[in-house]
């Protein structure tokens, strides 16, 4: 009977042993988590104490501070709303171009928006640069040729601040790249022709600047400058050069770069 006694005494200790770590355990854990729910409810008090302290002490620095941000506000606004402007006006341009031009006849083929990324890149001897994509507002396929339309919305000051990169450096890129494209030595270009040439031809690419506001004066042959008024009327014109089954060959080819 001692024996079991000195038995039940050993397990009660350490029953009570283990309620009294684990009640600690809990307590420790309790006390952890409140401490921790304190500080974080303490945090923004003492945040919102130290900014009022700020204020008060500097209160000039402060407002100084407060219109800085205004004025970036206000600046990063502005670039935003000048963005979308040039590209609404240039969108409206487009579109009154793209009108004027649904007014020719059925046999001349119009792709707008047109696109061809080259891979690779093409050399243009004359500015010693490397072309890899061209895209153009416009390209009309007609009898007298293919012509590349590009619109600008641009008023005075706009033709005169643009120095460094003008639309005649825009096009006459686009233009070289679609004649190689067109009359290349990778291309088989007597698929296009309905008829036996006595000798090799060319299909001409010309570059015209559709304008829906200013026409500045110049004097680069290359390049044509027609009001949106006059653009019909130069492309009906010009001399017949390709019969109508060549211009369907070329409409065809060159809509498989245009994604249609």
């Amino acid at each position: 009977r001692g024996q079991e006694n000195i038995w039940l005494w050993l397990r009660t200790s350490v029953f009570t042993a283990l309620i009294s770590v684990y009640r600690n355990a809990r307590q420790d854990r309790f006390a952890r988590q409140r401490q921790s729910f304190m500080a974080r409810e303490e945090r923004p008090v003492r945040e919102l104490k130290s900014r009022l302290s700020y204020l008060k002490t500097y209160p000039e620095k402060v407002v100084h501070e407060r219109m800085l941000e205004a004025d970036e506000r206000l600046v990063q606004t502005k670039q935003l709303l000048d963005a979308m402007n040039s590209t609404l006006i240039g969108a409206v341009g487009e579109d009154r171009v793209y009108r004027e031009l649904m007014r020719l006849p059925d046999t001349y083929f119009v792709l707008n928006d047109f696109f061809v990324g080259f891979d690779p890149p093409l050399y243009q001897k004359s500015t010693g640069s490397y072309i890899r994509q061209v895209q153009v507002d416009h390209l009309v396929i007609s009898r007298a040729g293919v012509f590349l339309v590009e619109t600008k919305n641009w008023s005075k000051d706009s033709f005169d601040r643009n120095h460094s990169w003008t639309p005649e450096d825009q096009i006459q890129r686009a233009g070289y790249a679609l004649f190689i494209l067109l009359n290349g030595k990778g291309f088989f270009k007597w698929r296009f022709f309905d008829r036996r040439y006595w000798k090799p031809q060319k299909i001409r690419v010309r570059n015209v600047v559709a304008l829906t506001r200013h026409k500045p004066h110049t004097a680069n042959s290359l390049v044509q400058w027609k009001r949106v008024e006059e653009l019909n009327s130069y492309l009906l014109q010009r001399p017949e050069e390709w019969t109508q089954k060549e211009v369907q060959r070329m409409a065809k080819y060159l809509l498989k770069f245009s994604g249609l």
